[in-house]
């Protein structure tokens, strides 16, 4: 997929992108990655910073939002979407 860009303020960003099953979101302009290799299995379609920039939610076109610690990028939880 060709990586994505969400702005969370004037100074910082959130950009992502998957190859084949694996997915990283990296914080913009540090470069520092949030999500660690894996997680979602498929493309992330949006990624957003919560709880005044402590966590990561990304949604995945395999279901899923994963709650992600912006500092550790450790996995805190996952909610899977049913379809209709």
């Amino acid at each position: 997929d060709a990586p994505r860009l969400r702005f969370l303020d004037n100074d910082r960003a959130l950009a992502w992108s998957s190859r084949g099953t694996v997915t990283v979101v990296w914080e913009v302009p540090s470069g520092k990655p949030v999500s660690p290799a894996g997680g979602h299995v498929g493309s992330v379609g949006s990624a957003a910073v919560v709880s005044g920039g402590k966590e990561v939610l990304t949604a995945g076109s395999d279901g899923t939002i994963i709650r992600w610690d912006a500092a550790t990028g450790k996995e805190l939880g996952t909610v899977r979407l049913k379809l209709p």
